[in-house]
């Protein structure tokens, strides 16, 4: 995976934080940093419910399936693809038979 240099600007309440947390578990601040914008990021999508709408994007071909795995995970992310398949070739039968 490529990694990106990001600047994110942080007040300095939340940059005490995070120089204290680092501190206390032993890791770089940029380290910790990126796992609670992750952690936060999915809790925010999930609650939003941003990961239905991601699937509706994929299965109508406006995201890519790399996109809707970092929305959702893997594992849902592979049933909206069977979802996706089985919605195809139920189209392309009903096209057959019309």
């Amino acid at each position: 995976m490529v990694k990106k240099k990001e600047c994110v600007l942080l007040s300095k309440k939340a940059r005490t934080v995070l120089e204290a947390i680092a501190k206390i578990a032993n890791k770089k601040e940029q380290k910790i940093a990126s796992e609670i914008i992750e952690h936060y990021a999915h809790k925010y999508a999930e609650e939003q419910g941003i990961g239905e709408k991601a699937v509706e994007l994929y299965v109508s071909d406006k995201i890519s399936f790399e996109q809707l795995k970092l929305i959702i995970g893997k594992e849902k992310a592979n049933a909206a693809k069977l979802t996706k398949r089985i919605r195809k070739r139920s189209k392309e039968l009903l096209d057959t038979l019309a």
